[in-house]
């Protein structure tokens, strides 16, 4: 029952999504009310952590229930104008916690969603940790896959070369498993 917008609309957004399965139960509908218990819609001051919890009581990396394996949890939040489910891209896998977590500017809805390929398009690339800060323990300084930075939704057969700031190729990665993602 959300409060911001009709089932049939969410419901609606939710059939809108390809290459995604939303984990049964995992929708959230999160409000900021200031002390007099007034809903405020503005951003947050600053930002805040959102965790969603999946079950995987055998620790087989296959969120129970589902055939989704936990690598390709990711948090997604949702357009409530143009009712559409988006990927937050800097999302972060805790396989030790069986969450995904992301900081967040605002409140809304967001839902854990089991993203079933990873190729995607130019236009669906990302990288983290973003900013990436070398040697940094926390978020700045690994993923889930170790030190380093992932790119991540890479087009099939992608390459990714980083170069220096004179113009010299530092290192070339390439997606050469399919899975959309290079470190």
């Amino acid at each position: 029952s959300p409060a911001d917008i009709t089932k049939a609309d969410l419901d609606a957004a939710t059939a809108k999504l390809t290459s995604v399965s939303l984990l049964t139960g995992s929708i959230v509908e999160l409000h900021l009310y200031d002390i007099y218990g007034s809903s405020l819609s503005s951003n947050l001051p600053s930002p805040a952590r959102i965790t969603i919890a999946y079950t995987d009581a055998n620790n087989d990396d296959i969120v129970d229930g589902t055939s989704a394996q936990a690598v390709s949890l990711r948090l997604f939040s949702l357009d409530t104008g143009a009712l559409t489910w988006n990927q937050i891209a800097y999302s972060i896998l805790d396989n030790g916690a069986n969450t995904v977590y992301a900081d967040v500017p605002h409140f809304s809805f967001y839902a854990l969603g089991s993203v079933t390929s990873a190729a995607g398009t130019i236009a669906d690339v990302f990288a983290y940790p973003n900013p990436y800060k070398p040697g940094s323990s926390g978020v700045f300084g690994a993923s889930v896959y170790g030190e380093g930075v992932v790119f991540e939704s890479l087009p099939a057969g992608s390459k990714v070369r980083i170069y220096s700031q004179a113009g010299g190729l530092v290192r070339e990665l390439t997606d050469s498993d399919g899975d959309g993602r290079c470190l």
